[in-house]
C-alpha cells in the first residue's frame, strides 16, 4: 500500500489512504518521517561540512526535502518538537 507519492518536487499524501489510518498507524509514519528528517539532516550537514573543507559553497537545504517531510509529518498529527536537533 503506497501512503506517500511524489508530486510537484514533494512528497504528498493520497488522502483516501490516510483517512482509514488509525492513530497508531499515523504515530508510526510520525516516526518513520522523524527518523527519514533526522537522516537527511545528516546528510545536509555533512555535505556542508565537505563544502566548507574544499572551499565550495554550502548545498541548498531545499535540495534534501527536509521541509516537505516537515510539512507532510505535520499533516499527520507530527508537531514541532519533533523537529529539534
Amino acid at each position: 500500500m503506497r501512503l506517500l507519492v511524489f508530486q510537484n518536487g514533494g512528497f504528498a499524501v493520497e488522502s483516501e489512504m490516510v483517512a482509514g489510518l488509525d492513530s497508531e498507524e499515523r504515530a508510526l509514519l510520525v516516526a518513520a518521517l522523524v527518523a527519514l528528517r533526522y537522516e537527511r539532516g545528516r546528510q545536509w550537514r555533512e555535505a556542508c561540512r565537505i563544502a566548507d573543507d574544499r572551499g565550495d559553497i554550502e548545498p541548498p537545504l531545499d535540495a534534501y526535502g527536509i521541509e516537505q517531510i516537515k510539512r507532510l509529518a505535520c499533516r499527520l498529527g507530527g508537531e514541532a518538537r519533533h523537529w529539534m536537533d
